[in-house]
């Protein structure tokens, strides 16, 4: 039995798929969200969701409201509940891998990669840690304000300590549910078991959001039924601005390169930028670093060490990706390319790149990484309609499990 590929799409992939499901698709792409939905059906692939991936996708404008709600129909039946970890946490995990190696924590992170419970999204903290307190203390405060008669009051109070709130809570879930826009089972697969004491507060906060990172929950709750809330559209963009407008002030000091010996030393000075991109890597691990025990000090001690920093693969992506690209726009490996406003976003989503079979991006990209990182190249795939036959030549060549 062959173990299914971890196939890494593209965001335009599932955003012309969105497209095919509101029915403004063309008869290529409806052909290959079927070929692709039927592969994943049989089993042979699983399409995980990324936080890069649902940070570019899910651009809401009420006006076009369907749009955004076919897009996330279409994350649901391909991806399913398979997700990676935020571009945050997978670059902490890697960093307390590497930090555990080095005897500077002592524990190593037990985290898969790929999971099936959607957590894509980059908060894992216990939010139901004090739940029962909670409800304990708001049933009183209902007591002291409705019942002004004290003998009535010790009395309720007294019956207060026996309620089973499991039991109660489950006869109030589908209210709950539809109150705060969650499935009702998710409800039942978390806020329940806890109070009943079969699972802990931490578990029953990971099924809750996990409940809540289903795409089309995640459209109404963060768009529609509280939102806007947060900056989750915005974040990719900023970062892709940023690394943007750092390339530009690149190239501009570089200038024109008019011989042999400008492209050399443009060569060297793009070469000096490398602890820079790197650094990417590192920023990203500390907005994650609490939850694998990652102090600033262990950090920067790792990224102060070009050896212990190597090894990182999203440290050693970033470097090289970024160097490569850099190279392209100053005009040392073409004639000068443009900077494309994706780029910083591109970065994020090749982190992935040693955690999957394929990943797939744009033509320009994918070729640039191809050449920058010559050990991923046999998973990179450049065209969506190539996509199926790469699939099944991995098939082919995979081993049985």
């Amino acid at each position: 039995m062959k173990h299914p590929l971890i196939v890494y799409l593209d965001t335009q992939d599932l955003s012309r798929f969105g497209d095919v499901l509101r029915g403004k698709g063309d008869a290529q792409h409806e052909r290959l969200f079927n070929d692709l939905e039927a592969r994943k059906l049989a089993g042979d692939v699983v399409f995980p969701v990324t936080m890069p991936l649902m940070s570019e996708l899910l651009q809401y404008d009420a006006a076009h409201r369907q749009t955004t709600v076919r897009k996330a129909e279409a994350v649901e039946r391909l991806c399913g509940l398979y997700a990676m970890p935020s571009t945050t946490r997978l670059a902490a995990i890697e960093m307390a891998r590497r930090a555990h190696q080095s005897g500077l924590i002592p524990n190593s992170p037990h985290v898969e990669m790929l999971s099936d419970d959607r957590l894509w999204f980059p908060s894992l903290t216990d939010t139901l840690h004090d739940l029962r307190a909670s409800m304990h203390a708001a049933a009183r405060h209902s007591l002291a304000t409705s019942l002004k008669d004290l003998t009535m009051r010790h009395r309720a109070e007294q019956i207060l300590e026996t309620v089973d709130w499991g039991v109660e809570v489950e006869g109030l879930a589908p209210k709950i549910a539809e109150e705060v826009g969650l499935p009702t089972e998710a409800v039942l697969a978390s806020v329940v078991p806890f109070l009943r004491g079969e699972i802990s507060s931490a578990e029953a906060s990971r099924r809750m959001l996990s409940g809540i990172s289903k795409p089309s929950v995640f459209v109404d709750m963060y768009f529609e039924r509280w939102g806007p809330m947060g900056t989750l559209p915005n974040w990719i963009n900023a970062a892709s601005t940023m690394v943007s407008r750092y390339l530009s002030a690149v190239r501009d000091n570089v200038g024109p390169l008019r011989s042999a010996k400008d492209r050399k030393q443009a060569t060297l000075l793009v070469s000096r930028l490398k602890p820079a991109f790197r650094a990417i890597s590192f920023e990203l691990a500390r907005l994650s670093a609490a939850e694998f025990e990652l102090s600033d000090e262990i950090i920067d001690s790792i990224a102060a060490d070009v050896d212990a920093a190597l090894p990182l693969p999203s440290a050693e992506i970033a470097a090289a990706a970024l160097e490569a690209y850099t190279l392209q726009i100053v005009g040392v490996t073409t004639g000068g390319s443009t900077i494309e406003g994706s780029i910083g976003g591109d970065v994020l989503h090749a982190f992935y790149l040693p955690y999957v079979d394929l990943w797939r991006g744009d033509r320009r990209f994918s070729a640039m990484l191809q050449r920058a990182l010559p050990q991923y190249r046999d998973r990179i795939c450049g065209s969506l309609a190539e996509l199926p036959r790469a699939i099944e030549a991995k098939l082919v060549s995979s081993p049985a499990k």
